[in-house]
């Protein structure tokens, strides 16, 4: 039961990863920021108001303790740009999880919410991981306080470069919903994957993401 959800699970992001890059195929990357290692990109899609976003970087490290680190959601208001609050709602199995993300906006500005759904999609041949995350309905009532976040996607590709050393890529997509203007959202655009992506590599380092096994990572 278990793998057939996981060949459905990757069916249906290849197909969806593939609709995506089909249609952005023909925008050319623009380099955003390149410092520490991280160089964080943006295009426009066909369609979308809002940049795509992507980041590649080499850190020190190993997949367990990455692993380790991206399950840690309640601890995401520390590690994680603007997060104000993560709460795990639901785990499947060791590789897919459901939780709740609420992103801080400055004032008068409603923060941002959304329910998302986290798939661990490992590749033993090519010793690489995936990681796919999409919004999902349903789990949390929406808040009047808030805005429900309409658009979420956001793809990791990690591979193993050495025995502490590993290679990411991270694709990241969003509508925020409401009112906000695109100028300014896309203005910024880059400010909260670098932010988040220079601070990751000491905090797997952090005792808590030690010594944690993944029966999914048998590579």
């Amino acid at each position: 039961m278990l793998m057939n959800r996981l060949i459905t699970v990757t069916l249906r992001l290849a197909f969806s990863l593939g609709a995506v890059l089909a249609q952005a195929q023909n925008t050319p990357w623009k380099l955003e920021k390149d410092k520490n290692g991280i160089q964080v990109f943006s295009r426009m899609p066909e369609g979308s108001r809002f940049k795509e976003m992507k980041v590649v970087c080499e850190i020190d490290g190993t997949l367990p303790q990455l692993c380790a680190y991206i399950n840690d959601i309640e601890h995401y208001p520390e590690v994680v740009y603007k997060n104000k609050q993560a709460y795990l709602i639901k785990r499947i199995s060791d590789r897919e999880i459901i939780y709740y993300n609420e992103t801080m906006l400055p004032w008068p500005v409603k923060n941002r919410d959304l329910v998302i759904h986290l798939t661990f999609i490992p590749d033993a041949a090519k010793k690489e991981l995936r990681i796919h995350t999409e919004n999902t309905a349903g789990y949390v009532a929406v808040n009047a306080d808030k805005v429900r976040v309409p658009y979420w996607r956001a793809d990791w590709t990690v591979v193993k470069k050495g025995p502490n050393r590993l290679g990411i890529e991270y694709l990241f997509r969003v509508d925020p919903g409401g009112e906000l203007p695109a100028w300014l959202i896309n203005m910024t655009a880059a400010v909260g994957p670098y932010t988040s992506f220079s601070g990751m590599e000491g905090f797997m380092k952090l005792p808590r993401y030690q010594g944690r096994q993944f029966s999914f990572l048998n590579f």
